[in-house]
């Protein structure tokens, strides 16, 4: 066999055996899982992942028509076996199989308060507490608009303030990505319900209030 015919069957059979099975748990579950554009279940839901090492694959979960979470799973694999002669073709081949893995998503479906008069970021602040609500994340209102959520909100397409998550559970006011920038203390998030746009303005402006919990 001429080496260029034994290198593209090799690298063939390479691509063809190199595969990952992962068990997607959500929480909570009963959320359709899209890999790469496809519908593969509704979790729990065991996939396989069939590409080379290192490839990422694109995984969206949605449910009711709602987009909740996008995410990146990176391909592992934890050992090999060297099959000689697999197919008496007289061929080495390298078969790699990651072992089985499990992936837990956190999906808690927000509740999101009806829209309040505009108020300065204190005050916003305060309005949400006052109900047992929060004000929504930067990602949270991000998906919002990528769901279609925030076009149902109709008349009260405007800005609106949100805040930033810094460790699970704990959320704060300020943009800690201007952690250097001698106005750090002054910007805050704001977000563009109808263009999906991100800003930052003075905590002294008024902006629509959107809570959630």
């Amino acid at each position: 066999m001429k080496p260029k015919m034994f290198l593209l069957l090799f690298l063939s059979l390479f691509h063809l055996f190199c595969s990952t099975t992962s068990k997607i748990v959500t929480n909570p579950n009963g959320v359709e899982v899209i890999l790469q554009g496809k519908s593969k279940g509704i979790t729990p839901v065991t996939i396989e992942l069939n590409n080379f090492i290192g490839e990422k694959h694109l995984v969206t979960f949605r449910k009711d028509d709602v987009l909740l979470k996008k995410v990146e799973l990176d391909r592992k694999v934890n050992w090999f076996t060297i099959l000689l002669s697999p197919l008496g073709l007289g061929l080495p081949l390298l078969w790699l199989s990651g072992a089985n893995e499990e992936y837990f998503f956190d999906l808690q479906i927000l509740t999101w308060s009806d829209v309040f008069e505009p108020k300065n970021f204190e005050s916003a602040d305060k309005k949400c507490n006052s109900i047992g609500f929060r004000l929504p994340t930067d990602m949270e209102m991000k998906f919002a608009y990528e769901s279609g959520l925030t076009r149902k909100w109709g008349e009260s397409k405007n800005l609106f303030w949100t805040s930033t998550r810094i460790a699970d559970g704990v959320y704060h006011k300020l943009d800690s990505s201007l952690a250097t920038n001698q106005f750090a203390n002054e910007l805050y998030y704001t977000f563009n319900s109808e263009n999906g746009v991100f800003g930052k303005s003075s905590p002294n402006n008024a902006y629509l209030i959107r809570c959630v919990k």
